[in-house]
């Protein structure tokens, strides 16, 4: 489904590689959660995979990538039009059009799709994100939180088998993180879901794998139990940190994957004296 082959991706007048060697293959669907300290190449790695890197934004790119059969690199984001969706961490840059329901509509017209299609899409999706109040705005007045809102909207509607999506999590007030962590955890039952991203609190429980990066390069892959050790630096849960600390005194067994589990741990815990500091 998605295959990267010994990749390196390297910016105008810049003696480094931003991203190197990398080695990835995704086969199925889920909730993929690519994490990494700021700089690490974590929207590069985005951006390539789309093809937008080296498109639209020009960089010296070697090696191969496969997305659906089709080659990025070679033929640009047009290729996936329709298979696969892009939520970018800047969304402002890549709105088009003046008002929300033109934003939702355009890519389901550029497809080809009957209208009764559309409509039903589109309804579908402002229903389950609850945009009704923003459906009839201009794209210009909205926050950055709504246009990222909208912005995934518009990917979903698309039904696109994939999804990358470029810290599409900073910039949401509480509640609408919710909101978001909660569709995607819906949507990725039927789609294959990349996330981008260094705010944890709550999606690091939900996905499916985790793929750690660090200068550039994946340094681990797995389940959180696999790869916690890899999370330390990185913005996670203070419970999450805790656990990871425990763990290695081996207070605890295996990391959890909310704070109730991690509670419910340390009580039994405590309860049959497993851990004595």
């Amino acid at each position: 489904m998605i295959e990267l082959e010994n990749l390196w991706v390297r910016y105008p007048n810049q003696n480094s590689y931003t991203l190197r060697d990398i080695n990835l293959e995704i086969r199925r669907r889920g909730l993929y959660l690519v994490v990494g300290k700021t700089g690490c190449g974590k929207t590069t790695l985005a951006r390539t995979i789309v093809g937008i890197i080296p498109h639209i934004f020009y960089a010296d790119v070697v090696g191969r990538v496969n997305v659906l059969g089709k080659d990025p690199l070679t033929n640009g984001p047009e290729a996936l039009v329709g298979k696969v969706a892009y939520v970018a961490q800047n969304p402002e840059l890549f709105v088009t059009s003046i008002s929300v329901e033109e934003e939702l509509f355009l890519p389901l017209i550029n497809m080809g799709l009957e209208p009764e299609d559309m409509v039903k899409r589109v309804k579908s999706v402002v229903e389950a994100l609850r945009l009704e109040d923003l459906f009839d705005s201009s794209t210009l007045t909205l926050s950055s939180g709504q246009l990222q809102l909208v912005a995934l909207a518009t990917a979903i509607a698309t039904g696109a088998e994939i999804l990358i999506l470029d810290e599409p999590l900073s910039r949401l007030d509480p509640d609408n993180y919710i909101r978001f962590i909660k569709m995607l955890e819906t949507i990725s039952d039927k789609r294959t879901v990349l996330v981008f991203e260094h705010h944890l609190d709550y999606i690091v429980g939900l996905t499916d794998e985790i793929i750690v990066m660090d200068g550039g390069s994946i340094v681990a892959r797995g389940d959180l139990d696999d790869v916690a050790e890899f999370l330390i630096d990185i913005n996670i849960p203070d419970f999450l940190e805790y656990a990871i600390i425990l763990r290695r005194m081996g207070c605890l067994d295996h990391i959890p994957r909310t704070l109730d589990e991690f509670i419910a741990m340390i009580k039994n815990a405590a309860e049959h004296k497993e851990c004595m500091v």
